[in-house]
C-alpha cells in the first residue's frame, strides 16, 4: 500500500532519472535543436524581406549602381592621367635604368680583371660596385615611394570627379541610393556606362 503512495511514486521517480542521466542531455539537445530551427527560420525571413525590399526600390528605379573599379581602369581621363603620371617620372626611371648599366658594366669588369689586379686596386673596384649598387637601391626606393604617393593623390582626384558626375546622374533620374559594391546587379540600376559617357564628355 505504501508503495502506491504519491511521495513513494516520486521517489521512484527521482531514482529513475539519477539511473538514466542521459535523459536530461537529451531534453536539451532537442531544446537546442529546436532553438537552432527557429533562429534559421528567423535569419531566413530577414533576408528574405531585405531580398524584398531591395527588389521594390530597383522596381522604383530609387537604387544605382557604380563600377568604380572598371572607371579608372576604362574611362579616358583615368587612363591619360596613368600616362602623365609615368612622363612625370620618366627622367627618374632612365636615370635609374643608367645606374643599372653601370652597375652591370662595373660587376663585368670586376670579374674580368680580379685576377689580375691587385690588393689595393680590387679592393677599391668592390667598394665602389657596392656604391653604386647603396645608390641604386635608395634611388629605386625613393622613386618607387614617390610614384605610389603620386598614384594616390591622382586616384583621390580621379574618384572625386567621378562622385560629382555620379551625384549628377542620381539628381538627373531621382536616385535615392547609389552603391558601388554588390554581388550581382542588373543592367536596369547600372549607371557605370553612362558614366563613363558623361566623363568622356566633360574631358
Amino acid at each position: 500500500m505504501q508503495d502506491a503512495s504519491p511521495q513513494n511514486r516520486l521517489v521512484k521517480a527521482i531514482r529513475r532519472l539519477h539511473r538514466q542521466p542521459l535523459r536530461g542531455q537529451k531534453l536539451t539537445q532537442v531544446f537546442v535543436k529546436h532553438r537552432s530551427r527557429y533562429i534559421r527560420t528567423k535569419l531566413l525571413l530577414v533576408s528574405l524581406l531585405l531580398f524584398m525590399s531591395c527588389e521594390v526600390l530597383a522596381q522604383a528605379g530609387l537604387v544605382g549602381f557604380v563600377d568604380v573599379k572598371r572607371l579608372l581602369s576604362e574611362s579616358k581621363v583615368a587612363q591619360a592621367s596613368m600616362r602623365n603620371l609615368g612622363e612625370e617620372f620618366d627622367s627618374r626611371d632612365r636615370a635609374l635604368e643608367a645606374i643599372a648599366v653601370r652597375i652591370r658594366a662595373a660587376n663585368d669588369r670586376l670579374e674580368r680583371d680580379q685576377l689580375i689586379l691587385g690588393e689595393t686596386a680590387l679592393s677599391q673596384r668592390q667598394k665602389e660596385l657596392s656604391d653604386l649598387r647603396v645608390k641604386f637601391e635608395r634611388k629605386e626606393r625613393d622613386l618607387r615611394e614617390d610614384v605610389e604617393l603620386r598614384r594616390q593623390e591622382e586616384i583621390a582626384r580621379l574618384l572625386k570627379l567621378m562622385n560629382s558626375v555620379v551625384h549628377r546622374l542620381a539628381r538627373e533620374k531621382a536616385l535615392d541610393l547609389v552603391v558601388q559594391d554588390a554581388i550581382f546587379v542588373t543592367e536596369t540600376i547600372d549607371l557605370t556606362e553612362s558614366v563613363l559617357r558623361a566623363l568622356e564628355q566633360s574631358d
